[in-house]
């Protein structure tokens, strides 16, 4: 599978191999990728997003992982920033003491600027140069309304 973020015009006319050519100078695992590129392959092309709102907490409802942070694949780094997101909600829940309403903004608090960070380098370090160049449409997120 390949992703191509952006727009749907983002080069899906683009067979395999010329996908490949896009890369001649890949090197380490890239130039695997680039190798099995270079024979026609069935090709998925998929517009990637990014889930972003500003509230993740509400009464006594919590959103942790994707549902707060959907991030982009490109550097694999969204499972486990849902599974850091889980590791502090269930430490601030069973803290003796410490009332629900605060151990969710504590939690809201802290792991956000966590997940927006991980979102920003998907998003700019993940697309790779080329699909950063002038002329490709500029990374729209999708924007959620509030935690109803």
């Amino acid at each position: 599978m390949v992703f191509l973020p952006g727009e749907p015009d983002n080069r899906r006319e683009l067979t395999a191999p010329q996908i490949a050519d896009l890369f001649p100078d890949a090197i380490g695992p890239w130039q695997t990728v680039r190798e099995g590129l270079t024979s026609e392959v069935e090709g998925i092309y998929v517009n990637v997003n990014q889930v972003e709102t500003d509230e993740w907490v509400r009464n006594r409802v919590a959103l942790i992982g994707d549902a707060a942070h959907a991030m982009s694949p490109t550097l694999g780094q969204g499972a486990g920033v849902g599974i850091e997101d889980a590791a502090l909600l269930a430490d601030l829940l069973t803290m003796p003491h410490l009332p629900v309403p605060l151990a969710f903004s504590s939690y809201e608090r802290a792991r956000q600027p966590v997940a927006r960070e991980a979102q920003a380098n998907a998003r700019t370090d993940g697309a790779g140069p080329d699909l950063r160049r002038p002329g490709n449409p500029p990374y729209q997120p999708a924007r959620l309304g509030r935690v109803s």
